[in-house]
C-alpha cells in the first residue's frame, strides 16, 4: 500500500462520473467540503489481500501523522495513481472502509471519499513540515500472528527517526551521560513542547540547519543550536565563514544532514558536513539541556556539562533575543484547563444531582447530546456542517482564501443581518444602562497587569510587532475596559456600574482541527459587556438579571439551548439554591460541571448551549463572574468611608459571538428542512422581506413603482424584472426565503391589489399596499432597520 498524507486547511471532493463499473453507489453527487483536515490519499497494492491487518495498518498510519499535525478530522482518498500494481477494487474498497470503522471507534471525524469514482477536488495545503508526508506500507504474515505481528511500517521518516534516536541513546551510555528520557504527546515545536516536558524555553535547544554560501561555488551547512526563546542571526553565522549569503537549509537537505526529521533534529551533528555551532547563553545558568531525542514524542534532558564534553560545539553568539513571535502564546490558563479535573451532573429542578451516564434523558433528546459532547469533548466535525453550504448558497458569508483560516468575507446580505443584530443587542445593553465605548484592538504584552491576565484567559493569542515591542490582538474587550475604568472615579452609588463594547474583531487563535464554519473562527464580532460589583451579593444580583437577559435573547430569536452552569465545587454547594432559581425559570435540567480549583479568573458562569445537525454544541450566552481582575488591573470604587474597595467583575455576552447567531439560525433552518418544513429567517432580519414579480414584461413598469413606492417605508422590497419564465422567479424567491411574495399581472394592476404568498403559512392573499406595508412594518417594531445595500433591480445584480 502506499499513501501520500496532506494536512490541508480545506479539500473540497466532487463526485463526476463513475470510474470502474462496480464504483459504490451515491446518494448525492454534491460537492463536498472537508475543513482542517489531513488528506489520506491511498493506493491499495497487489499482495495487499490481508483486508483487516492492512486496513488496521491504514488506519495506525493515518492516526500517527493525524497527532502529529494535530487534527481530529481524517478524510480517506482512494488514489490509484499512486501505484503501477494496484489490488483489486474490491479488495481495495472493503480496506478504506474497514479503515474509516476503526478511526471512527477511536474518536477521529473519519470520512472517505467515493471509491470507484473520478472526483474533481481543490485542495489547500497547510505547507509545514509534516504537512506533506509519502510512505510505503506492507502488512505480513499468517492469519495466527497478531495484528500488532501482522504490520511493519516502511517510510523515510520513521526509520530516520529510529535509528537516530538509537544511535544517541548508545552514543549517551557508551560515553556515561547522564540523562533521563521524557514521554510526551507528538510534537516538534519548541514553544508547544517545552511545557509539555516542564522546561523553560530558554533551556530548550532550538537546532535549525543553515545552509551558507561562500564564494560562487562552495556552501557550508551549520547546524545552529540557540535557546527555545531566541532566533538564529543568519547574518552573525555569515559573517562566521565570511559568506554571502545564508538562509535556512532545504528541508530535504536537513534531514538528510541531520539525520532526523523536522522537529526532531538533534543538537548533535553526527555527519561531518554539518558544523556544530552553539549560542553559549543555551549553556548558562542551566543543569540540563531539553530536545527532541530524533522523535516527536519523546524528549531528552541531558545534563549540560555531559552536553558540552560529549558534543564539543563550536561557541558562538549567534541568538537574537528580539522576538516572540514566533511562539505561540499559550496561557497558564489553557495548560491547567487541559489538566483540569472535573466532574458533571444533571441537575433537575426539584434539586437533584445525577450522574450523567444514570440520568433518564427520555424527554430530554437535546441535552443527552449536549452532555455527551462536553464529557467526550469530540469537536471535529466528520462531515461539512450544513450551516456552511447555506451560508455559501444564500451569498452571506463565504471563506477567503487570501487570510488566515477562520476568517470571512461578509457579503451584503449576511453584513446585513449581522449588522441588524449587532444594533439589536447594543440597543438592549444601553437601554439596561451600560455605558458604551470603543477600545484599541492591539495591546502590549509587557504591560503588567495584561502580562498576568494573559495567563489566566483561556485562549491563544495572534502576535505581532510594531518597532521593538511586541504585541498581540485582543482576544475580548476586557483588558481595553479594564484599563478604562481604572482611570475612572466610581463612586458606590454608581454600583453596578456597566461598560459595553462591540468589538470589531477579537481574535482567538482557535486550534486549527477545531474549526468548524461560523461555529468556532478566529476572528468574531463579540458584543462584550463588564458590570463592575461592590460585592458577592450584587454579582448574583446582576448574574440573575443578565441570566433573564440573555433567555429573553434567545426566546424572541427561537434558538433553543441547553444551559450549562460551571462553577468551583464549594461555591457551588454554598450556592445551590441560587442556581436553582435560574434552573427553575427554565424548568428543565441542566447540565452542571464543578472543579475543585480554579484553572481562570472566574469562580462561576453559565453557558447557553444550541445543539446542533452533527449533535455538537455551541455557547452562545454566557456570564462570569470574576473575583480576580479588579485587583490584578486596579479597578477600584469609593465606598461610604471613603475608601477604595475591589469588588467582582461580571463578564457578559447576551448573544455570544453574533457569527455564531447567524451560525445557530442557518442550523436551525436545515433542521426544519429535513423535517419538511419551510426554512425561514426571522422577517426582521431577512435581507429581502418582499419580492415584487411582474407576470410578464409588459407588467414590468407598474411593478417597478410599486417596488419604488414600497421601499420608501421599512421595508426591504426589490423587484424580479428579469426576463425569465413566472415559474423560475418564483422558484429563485422560495430558494431564497423570501418571507413575502408578490405576483403582478393584469387583474393586480386593475385592482391596485398585490397577489401576496405569505412563505410561513403558504396562505396566498391580495393585499393593498398600505396593508402589506402595515403587515411588514409590524414585524419589524422594536427591531432596527437597515437597507439591503443591493440593488432592488434582480437584474442589476451581480452573482456572488
Amino acid at each position: 500500500m502506499r499513501i501520500l498524507t496532506v494536512h490541508a486547511d480545506h479539500i473540497e471532493v466532487e463526485p463526476l462520473t463513475k470510474a470502474i463499473k462496480d464504483a459504490e453507489e451515491l446518494q448525492t453527487k454534491e460537492k463536498k467540503r472537508y475543513e482542517e483536515v489531513l488528506v489520506v490519499f491511498t493506493a491499495v497494492e497487489q499482495g495487499d489481500e490481508d483486508v483487516n491487518a492492512v486496513a488496521e495498518l491504514l488506519a495506525s498510519e493515518s492516526e500517527k501523522v493525524a497527532e502529529q499535525v494535530k487534527t481530529k478530522n481524517i478524510l480517506l482518498h482512494p488514489w490509484v495513481h499512486l501505484t503501477s500494481k494496484p489490488s483489486a477494487p474490491r479488495v481495495a474498497q472493503k480496506i478504506i472502509q474497514k479503515a474509516e470503522e476503526l478511526l471512527s471507534k477511536k474518536g477521529y471525524a473519519a470520512a472517505r471519499s467515493p471509491f470507484g469514482w473520478y472526483k474533481a477536488f481543490e485542495i489547500k495545503s497547510k505547507g509545514h513540515p509534516l504537512s506533506e508526508l509519502s510512505r510505503e506500507l506492507k502488512a505480513s504474515g499468517g492469519m495466527e500472528e497478531t495484528a500488532e505481528e501482522a504490520i511493519s511500517i516502511v517510510s523515510k521518516e520513521s526509520v530516520s527517526d529510529n535509528s537516530t534516536y538509537k544511535k544517541l541513546i548508545a552514543f549517551l551510555d557508551e560515553n556515561k551521560a547522564v540523562y533521563r528520557l521524557i514521554n510526551h504527546h507528538p510534537e516538534g515545536r519548541t514553544a508547544i513542547v517545552s511545557p509539555m516536558r516542564g522546561n523553560k524555553l530558554s533551556q530548550a535547544a532550538h537546532c535549525i540547519v543553515i545552509q551558507v554560501q561562500i564564494g560562487k561555488k562552495e556552501k557550508k551547512h551549520v547546524l545552529a543550536v540557540v535557546p527555545g526563546d531566541a532566533k538564529v542571526d543568519l547574518e552573525a553565522i555569515k559573517q562566521l565563514f565570511h559568506g554571502s549569503y545564508a538562509s535556512f537549509a532545504d528541508r530535504g537537505i536537513a534531514e538528510k544532514l541531520s539525520e532526523s526529521v523536522s522537529g526532531t533534529i538533534l543538537p548533535f551533528s553526527f555527519n561531518q558536513e554539518l558544523e556544530l555551532i552553539v549560542d553559549p547563553r543555551l549553556l548558562e545558568n542551566t543543569n540540563e539541556l531539553f530536545f527532541n531525542a530524533a522523535r516527536l514524542d519523546r524528549s531528552l534532558a541531558l545534563k549540560t556539562e555531559d552536553y558540552k564534553r560529549l558534543a564539543k560545539p563550536r561557541l558562538e553568539s549567534i541568538a537574537i533575543y528580539s522576538a516572540k513571535e514566533e511562539t505561540e502564546v499559550v496561557s497558564k490558563s489553557l495548560q491547567s484547563e487541559s489538566q483540569l479535573k472535573n466532574r458533571f451532573y444533571i441537575l433537575t429542578p426539584d434539586g437533584e444531582l445525577h450522574e450523567p451516564d444514570k440520568f433518564n434523558y427520555a424527554k430530554h433528546e437535546n441535552l443527552k447530546k449536549f452532555s455527551d459532547y462536553e464529557i467526550k469533548k469530540v469537536r471535529s466535525y466528520a462531515e461539512e456542517p450544513p450551516h456552511i453550504k447555506l451560508m455559501k448558497e444564500h451569498a452571506l458569508v463565504n471563506y477567503e482564501p487570501a487570510s488566515d483560516s477562520g476568517n470571512f468575507r461578509w457579503l451584503p446580505k449576511g453584513l446585513l443581518m449581522k449588522r441588524l443584530l449587532e444594533r439589536y443587542v447594543t440597543e438592549i445593553l444601553v437601554n439596561y444602562g451600560a455605558h458604551q465605548v470603543e477600545t484599541p484592538i492591539m495591546y502590549d504584552f509587557e504591560h503588567p497587569a495584561l502580562k498576568s491576565y494573559l495567563n489566566r484567559f483561556p485562549a491563544r493569542q495572534y502576535t505581532l510587532k510594531s518597532d521593538d515591542r511586541q504585541f498581540f490582538l485582543r482576544f475580548s474587550a476586557c483588558f481595553g475596559q479594564f484599563i478604562a475604568a481604572h482611570d475612572m472615579t466610581i463612586s458606590y452609588k454608581s454600583l453596578p456600574f456597566k461598560i459595553y463594547e462591540l468589538t470589531h474583531y477579537s481574535f482567538r487563535r482557535e486550534q486549527s482541527g477545531e474549526l468548524a464554519g461560523l461555529k468556532r473562527l478566529r476572528a468574531f464580532s463579540m458584543p462584550d459587556m463588564h458590570t463592575f460589583c461592590r460585592d458577592l451579593v450584587q454579582a448574583k444580583e446582576e448574574f440573575q438579571s443578565q441570566f433573564d437577559l440573555s433567555k429573553i435573547w434567545n426566546d424572541e430569536l427561537g434558538i433553543s439551548f441547553e444551559i450549562a452552569f460551571r462553577a468551583q465545587t464549594d461555591f457551588f454547594k454554598e450556592n445551590k439554591e441560587w442556581y436553582m432559581q435560574m434552573i427553575k425559570k427554565l424548568n428543565k435540567p441542566a447540565l452542571i460541571e464543578l472543579y475543585d480549583e480554579r484553572y481562570a479568573y472566574f469562580i462561576t458562569k453559565f453557558e447557553m448551549n444550541f445543539i446542533d445537525n452533527a449533535n455538537k454544541a455551541s455557547g452562545l450566552s454566557t456570564v462570569q463572574i470574576d473575583v480576580e481582575n479588579s485587583e490584578r488591573f486596579d479597578v477600584t470604587y469609593i465606598d461610604e468611608k471613603g475608601e477604595k474597595k475591589n469588588g467582582p467583575i461580571l463578564h457578559t455576552s447576551v448573544p455570544g459571538a453574533i457569527e455564531r447567531v447567524v451560525y445557530a439560525l442557518l442550523e436551525r433552518e436545515a433542521m426544519n428542512m429535513k423535517q419538511g418544513k419551510k426554512a425561514m429567517f426571522p422577517i426582521w432580519l431577512a435581507p429581502t422581506q418582499l419580492r415584487i414579480i411582474p407576470v410578464s414584461d409588459k407588467h414590468k413598469d407598474h411593478a417597478l413603482k410599486v417596488a419604488d413606492e414600497l421601499s420608501k417605508h421599512r421595508i426591504r422590497v426589490d423587484c424580479d424584472d428579469r426576463t425569465e419564465t413566472l415559474g423560475k422567479k418564483i422558484r429563485d424567491a422560495e430558494r431564497e426565503w423570501i418571507p413575502y411574495v408578490a405576483v403582478i399581472g393584469d387583474k393586480e394592476i386593475e385592482s391596485g391589489k398585490l397577489a401576496i404568498t405569505i412563505r410561513e403559512s403558504g396562505e396566498k392573499k391580495e393585499m393593498k399596499l398600505d396593508e402589506i406595508n402595515s403587515l411588514i412594518e409590524k414585524e419589524n417594531e422594536g427591531k432596527p432597520f437597515e437597507r439591503l445595500s443591493l440593488s432592488y433591480y434582480i437584474s442589476k445584480r451581480v452573482v456572488m
